[in-house]
């Protein structure tokens, strides 16, 4: 392989990284090329069993597979010789052995399994730092950039508590809640992952690049764009899904009505994710929007850091552990995909043993006779939470539009 203007050091030691030159570059060109989205990059991944074959491959091979195309095959043999003639190409070779980062594959070992599972996962993944931290179970945490100072206190409280009972807090990095997460994940000497809507040689914001070491001491930073990419609002959704993706649940803490944050915990719920939510004062705006996810039962209400860490102990099926034996814990978890499977089944099961006779009658008798707007409904009984657990017990199904009517009967 050329290798133009790098370190002696560099040069030497670039043989011994993994992957090899040749596949790393290869998977750099790939995420580089314009006009392949994560559907159709996906296709070449599943096609081939590594970037540097997609490379070797001829272009009327390539062309033919379904969903690519002439065109596109175009740009792919266009740009592969281009980019790798560049000083940047080189630059960032260099560059990614310094940051000790992995450009990870879908399919390969280091590839979140959690990830797989999404209807179409990124194809390919920056990680930096602690890779060990995306394979324990994780809990994301988000909320406003606007956080009031009691929101702020609770993110801290919520990540400090997470990380202590022993699992990696998932966040965007951003202003307000997300950075108090992990702050709070790492006070507690706990791991905590952040999730850029940037390339990770352009942290956004980069005032947390004092944050965002400390997170590569003991945790990891992820990326789906291109080294170089810059942070754009179109990004931010693209990130949120992976936030919600990583977790086998999203605890939002203060969201506004039209909040980022309701965008990830809606994608967590897509995803089959289970989604919690801190009630506020209902005159706070910064509450608006966490306060209408519990209301329409999308989200299941919280009151205390202990009661999170009591759903997502039951939602994975374990007991609360300690930093003491966090290991030989850890080690018996079943992998991310299924915890969401067999988690949520437990869960399930176990709110709906909750439910006492007295907590129900009052809303199924409301249902009785036709199907009924969630604000009426939780004017009785436990409020959303106890909706939320009839519906959970398959006592009441949700209707479109907010109603809710009870199970067996007709529109």
């Amino acid at each position: 392989m050329r290798r133009l203007n790098l370190s002696d050091e560099v040069v030497e030691l670039l043989d011994r990284i993994t992957p090899a030159p040749l596949e790393l570059g290869a998977r750099l060109i790939l995420l580089d090329c314009p006009g392949f989205g994560d559907l159709r990059l996906n296709k070449l991944v599943d096609k081939f069993d590594s970037a540097s074959e997609i490379l070797s491959t001829s272009a009327s091979e390539i062309a033919r597979i379904r969903g690519i195309g002439r065109n596109l095959c175009t740009i792919l043999t266009t740009h592969h010789p281009a980019y790798f003639a560049s000083s940047r190409f080189w630059s960032d070779l260099e560059t990614v052995y310094k940051r000790g980062a992995r450009l990870v594959l879908r399919g390969e070992r280091g590839y979140p399994r959690s990830l797989t599972t999404l209807s179409v996962p990124p194809p390919l993944l920056w990680v930096s730092g602690d890779h060990c931290a995306l394979e324990q179970a994780m809990v994301s945490v988000v909320g406003t950039r606007k956080a009031t100072p009691g929101g702020r206190k609770s993110a801290y409280d919520l990540g400090y508590a997470l990380a202590a009972e022993g699992y990696t807090v998932v966040s965007g990095l951003a202003y307000g809640i997300d950075s108090e997460a992990h702050r709070g994940a790492l006070d507690a000497g706990g791991r905590t992952v952040a999730v850029l809507g940037s390339g990770l040689l352009r942290m956004y914001p980069y005032t947390h690049r004092g944050l965002s070491e400390r997170i590569l001491e003991s945790g990891a930073i992820v990326s789906e764009f291109p080294l170089h990419t810059g942070a754009k609002p179109g990004h931010f959704p693209r990130r949120n899904r992976i936030i919600s993706g990583l977790s086998v649940a999203t605890v939002i803490i203060e969201a506004y009505e039209k909040g980022g944050a309701l965008i990830t915990g809606r994608l967590a719920l897509d995803q089959n994710r289970e989604v919690f939510a801190f009630p506020g004062d209902a005159s706070s705006a910064a509450s608006r929007g966490t306060n209408n996810l519990i209301r329409s039962g999308e989200a299941g209400m919280v009151l205390t850091v202990d009661e999170v860490l009591s759903e997502v102990n039951t939602l994975i099926g374990r007991k609360s552990i300690s930093q003491k034996n966090l290991k030989d814990s850890v080690t018996e978890l079943k992998s991310p995909s299924e915890q969401v499977l067999v988690g949520r089944e437990r869960s399930e099961r176990t709110r709906g043993r909750r439910i006492s006779s007295g907590e129900s009658s009052r809303v199924l008798e409301v249902l009785s006779a036709k199907a009924v707007h969630v604000n009426e409904l939780t004017r009785h009984d436990n409020g959303p939470l106890g909706l939320l657990r009839l519906e959970n017990a398959g006592l009441v199904r949700r209707l479109p539009g907010g109603y809710y009517i009870k199970t067996g009967q007709k529109k």
